[in-house]
């Protein structure tokens, strides 16, 4: 059976991101980033999360910013 959902610490292997920068993208839904909320644990969909990086790789305009970085 093939997964529906990856957890944020799936997520953060995939796409070799640290933890605080997944929860950034489930909080702030940046550009589409498609995650939902149970309570207080995220879940990623797998083939949207695939459309998501497909789209943003085309768009080459995504960026985490580092908001520590100015404070």
């Amino acid at each position: 059976m093939q997964k529906l959902f990856y957890t944020v610490e799936e997520v953060m292997k995939v796409l070799n991101l640290g933890k605080n920068n997944v929860l950034e993208l489930c909080r702030s839904k940046h550009k589409g980033f498609p995650a939902i909320q149970i309570k207080r644990k995220y879940l990623i969909n797998v083939k949207l999360l695939n459309e998501w990086t497909d789209k943003i790789t085309k768009d080459k305009t995504f960026q985490i910013i580092d908001h520590n970085k100015f404070n």
